[in-house]
C-alpha cells in the first residue's frame, strides 16, 4: 500500500511544480535580466539553383513560391542570396504585401546580387564592398536592445584563395560596425571543411540550400 502512497505524493508534488513554475509562460534563454526579452527571428536563404541549370541566379517564376514561405514562417528580417537584381527584389516585395522593406547589393564584379529583407519601417540599409563584390546590410532596433546589423554575403563558389580573402574583408567590415552594435552576418560562404581538420577549430558558420528549412 505504502508504494501507492508515495507514488501519490510523488504526482502531486510534480504537478504543484509545474503550477509554480508556469510553463505556459513565455520564455527566452537570450533575455537578461527580466523575464521576458526581445526576440529576433532570421531566415536566410540562397535562392539560385544548382550549377547545372543554364542559369544557375535566382529564377523570377519562384519569386511567388519564395514569398509564400517568408510569409508562412514570419522572420524578422531575411537575407537573400543570388537575385539577378532590383527588379526581382521589386517582384518579391509585392508578393509580400508591404510587410518588408528591401533593398540589394549594387553589381560589382557579379552577376548575381545579395538582397536583404526587415519588416522595421526604420531600418536603414548600406553596401558595402568585398572583394570586388557587394554584399547588404540593413540596422535597426529591436524594442530597447542595442543597434542591430543584419548583413547578406556571398562567397565565391569555386576558388578557395577568393573565399579567404571576400571572408576576412567581411569579418573586417562587421568589426568595424559602431560600438555596441550586434551584428549579424548571414549568406553563402562555400566553405569546405579540410580532411583531419579538428573540429573544435571549425568557426561556426552555415551554408544555406535553395530550401531555407535545409542547412549544411
Amino acid at each position: 500500500m505504502w508504494p501507492k502512497a508515495l507514488l501519490t505524493v510523488l504526482c502531486l508534488l510534480m504537478i504543484g511544480g509545474a503550477i509554480h513554475f508556469d510553463p505556459s509562460r513565455t520564455r527566452t534563454l537570450l533575455a537578461t535580466g527580466a523575464h521576458d526579452g526581445p526576440r529576433l527571428r532570421l531566415l536566410t536563404w540562397n535562392i539560385g539553383y544548382a550549377a547545372f541549370e543554364d542559369d544557375s541566379r535566382a529564377h523570377t517564376k519562384d519569386l511567388k513560391k519564395i514569398a509564400e514561405t517568408i510569409l508562412n514562417n514570419d522572420p524578422d528580417a531575411v537575407a537573400l542570396q543570388e537575385l539577378t537584381g532590383p527588379d526581382q527584389l521589386k517582384i518579391l516585395l509585392s508578393n509580400l504585401h508591404d510587410r518588408y522593406r528591401g533593398a540589394i547589393a549594387p553589381a560589382g564584379s557579379s552577376d548575381r546580387l545579395e538582397a536583404v529583407l526587415v519588416k522595421f519601417r526604420d531600418a536603414r540599409f548600406e553596401s558595402f564592398a568585398v572583394d570586388g563584390k557587394y554584399g547588404m546590410a540593413a540596422t535597426f532596433h529591436l524594442d530597447q536592445s542595442p543597434e542591430i546589423v543584419w548583413a547578406s554575403a556571398h562567397a565565391d563558389a569555386f576558388k578557395a584563395a577568393r573565399r579567404r580573402v571576400f571572408t576576412g574583408e567581411v569579418v573586417d567590415w562587421a568589426r568595424n560596425r559602431p560600438r555596441g552594435s550586434i551584428v549579424f552576418v548571414a549568406g553563402d560562404f562555400n566553405f569546405e571543411l579540410k580532411a583531419g581538420m579538428n573540429p573544435t577549430s571549425i568557426p561556426m558558420m552555415c551554408k544555406t540550400t535553395a530550401r531555407p528549412t535545409a542547412m549544411r
